[in-house]
């Protein structure tokens, strides 16, 4: 089954898109920002991120730098914005 993560600030919309992937049968967990999404792929290993990329501090600004450490939880803090954490 797929694992999606969706990251997003504002609960409702998070709670929604989570919500509508569930309906659809994916396995699926939320974050309320960047540091919790990467806090979270020490026990949830996402095939796939749905991502608000306009979320305050901390950000992920180098999201395709991302996309492998989901698979590799000791690299995923490489990918916060420098000073963010």
């Amino acid at each position: 089954m797929t694992e999606v993560l969706v990251v997003d600030d504002e609960a409702s919309i998070s709670d929604a898109v989570a919500y509508a992937l569930r309906r659809e049968g994916y396995t699926v967990e939320t974050a309320a920002d960047g540091q919790e999404a990467l806090d979270r792929v020490d026990t949830f290993r996402p095939d796939v991120m749905v991502l608000d990329v306009m979320m305050p501090k901390p950000r992920l600004p180098r999201l395709p730098s991302c996309l492998h450490p989901f698979r590799h939880a000791e690299l995923a803090g490489s990918c916060l914005e420098p000073g963010a954490a």
